[in-house]
């Protein structure tokens, strides 16, 4: 249960080096679960999206198309979601032809700790 101010959970789906990356998951912000995608290329672009309520599972499709990352969230199970439920959240340039870093990370900076399990993850070049 995330329940701090900026508690989240994300794929860290795209980092070139500190000043260019990306982030994308649930942040607990406002008091509830909200969908938020971080772009930074030397400043930060913060977007937040509004979940069902209820929601505490997403499925995140992150594809990068040469100088383009576009990052899709769904709360549709995953037996049941087709492409077209998958909402876009950004579509961000990064450079293209560099190496990227992508993993998964999560933080409560200011609260206490929670639990997070996450599914499925697949990486392909």
């Amino acid at each position: 249960m995330l329940n701090g101010f900026r508690d989240r959970r994300a794929l860290e789906p795209a980092q070139f080096d500190k000043t260019c990356w990306i982030k994308t998951g649930i942040e607990f912000h406002d008091g509830r679960p909200r969908f938020s995608t971080v772009v930074t290329r030397d400043f930060s672009s913060w977007a937040i999206a509004d979940l069902p309520p209820g929601s505490s599972d997403i499925r995140l499709a992150v594809t990068r198309r040469g100088d383009a990352v576009e990052v899709r969230y769904s709360t549709v199970p995953a037996a049941d979601a087709p492409a077209r439920d998958f909402t876009l959240a950004a579509l961000a340039y990064l450079p293209p032809g560099r190496e990227v870093l992508a993993g998964v990370m999560c933080a409560a900076p200011e609260g206490g700790g929670f639990p997070v399990t996450f599914r499925g993850l697949t990486i392909t070049t």
